[in-house]
């Protein structure tokens, strides 16, 4: 979503000070659902985080982007209102593509009603050109104070009933969409994922998941390439992206900009030179939000042990903790860490003293960025 049709609303700066409170907020995860294996949305090769790319460049680096318009290399393609001949010549030649019709109606002040009929028709257009296509409404804007006709699922709500009264059934809808930047909750990350907790709720309870079609950090620093403010926002960026991650009714997030200068986006991922800020390269290394299993401790005999695992994903390489609790000692203390690529099942064998005894967690990691440790394994003794 390009947002500077919002530029109407009034714009809060806070201090670096205020952002730093957030950082007591902890990852309560409000979805019920386990975290999916691949970090992939179901059945689709895109990744689960992208972002919007307003000049219509394709890029795959540092993350794949989302463009407003159609490319045969996206999944998801953002249209009008309409379905003109250019849409729908694309549809026929590109099959089994999931089309956005068109962004915020809400915002525009589009009657619910008047949105259900566009829509229907529509869809009715593309399916005589794609009988496999696929379906999103438009994303609904958050709450905006002040807005006469933003209301979120109320709106979405709205359209729903209207769609049953005009033509006797559901809309179809494979995708839901919805926008939050954390217009009214500045610097707080519980108040965020309840918002869009809520949204994913809504969704699945209307027949699809969701997609956080456009999401950031809206007014919560007056610095758009957080440098100033980097340790707080970058706290914030990773907690609720693990809090995306684990929502198994969320398919895809798609961060506002890669680039400087949209407005409204408070955090982009280039400054004015191009340069990649911390945010986009925290944005790239989001923690993995898999945990493995089955973690458990195995002795060798001649003074070695190794641990083992289920893998609860082949994206991610993984990281090995061995401890230890030397003989005599009370307590065990981290011993060291090894590496293995993605997909690997264990250690590899190690040496310790006679007498130790031996237990390990693991975990997945995203270059430097670590994801939440396993369970410890078993402890053995070594021997």
């Amino acid at each position: 979503m390009k947002i500077n049709a919002r530029t109407w609303y009034h714009v809060v700066t806070v201090s670096c000070a205020g952002i730093m409170l957030s950082c007591a907020d902890q990852d309560r995860l409000l979805a019920p659902s386990a975290p999916r294996m691949n970090g992939e949305p179901p059945g689709q090769a895109e990744p689960f985080f992208k972002a919007w790319d307003w000049d219509g460049t394709w890029r795959t680096s540092p993350t794949q982007s989302q463009i407003p318009g159609l490319d045969a290399r996206q999944y998801r393609q953002y249209t009008g209102f309409v379905a003109g001949p250019t849409v729908l010549d694309f549809a026929s030649a590109n099959p089994g593509k999931l089309y956005i019709n068109g962004d915020e109606p809400d915002v525009s002040c589009i009657a619910p009603s008047d949105y259900a009929v566009t829509y229907h028709d529509f869809v009715a257009a593309m399916r005589a050109a794609d009988p496999t296509a696929r379906f999103s409404p438009a994303g609904f804007a958050e709450d905006i104070n002040g807005h006469p006709c933003s209301n979120a699922t109320a709106y979405a709500q709205q359209f729903y009933d209207a769609y049953i009264q005009l033509y006797g059934s559901a809309p179809p809808v494979d995708e839901w969409r919805f926008h939050d930047f954390g217009l009214n909750v500045q610097n707080d990350t519980t108040k965020w994922k309840d918002s869009v907790a809520t949204k994913a709720a809504w969704s699945v309870a209307h027949g699809a998941n969701m997609v956080l079609g456009s999401w950031g950090f809206a007014n919560w620093d007056s610095d758009h390439g957080c440098t100033g403010c980097a340790s707080a926002i970058l706290f914030n960026l990773r907690q609720m992206q693990l809090f995306l991650q684990r929502d198994g009714r969320i398919n895809q997030a798609v961060w506002c900009s890669y680039d400087w200068g949209v407005d409204g986006c408070g955090k982009y991922w280039l400054d004015s030179a191009g340069v990649q800020t911390q945010v986009g390269y925290a944005y790239q290394y989001y923690p993995p939000a898999q945990i493995p299993t089955g973690v458990n401790a195995v002795g060798a005999g001649n003074y070695g042990a190794k641990i083992q695992w289920t893998n609860t994903s082949t994206t991610w390489p993984i990281a090995v903790d061995f401890w230890v609790k030397p003989s005599g000692s009370g307590v065990f203390s981290f011993n060291r860490r090894v590496y293995t690529g993605a997909g690997g099942t264990d250690s590899g064998f190690w040496g310790f003293n006679l007498g130790d005894q031996v237990k390990g967690r693991v975990l997945y990691y995203n270059g430097s960025t670590a994801g939440e440790s396993s369970a410890f394994s078993n402890v053995i003794l070594v021997h």
